[in-house]
């Protein structure tokens, strides 16, 4: 995609490079927002949770996210 945005194009790279995520996505598994955000940061990789919210809801991918009040 040309016009891409840059972010969304290294999490792409990011899921299809790690084997697991990747599989439990194609699996269409729930996938746990806080815990890839966390995965996310440590690999060295910033975005705001709602962008890997927005992108994860664009893509089709289910995910779990804490309850807030």
């Amino acid at each position: 995609e040309e016009n891409a945005d840059p972010r969304a194009t290294q999490l792409l790279t990011y899921i299809r490079s790690h084997r697991k995520l990747h599989e439990k996505i194609l699996m269409m598994q729930t996938i746990d927002l806080a815990a890839l955000k966390q995965q996310l940061e440590c690999d060295g990789i910033r975005v705001s949770t709602v962008f890997l919210r927005s992108f994860l809801e664009d893509k089709g991918v289910s995910f779990s996210q804490p309850w807030r009040n």
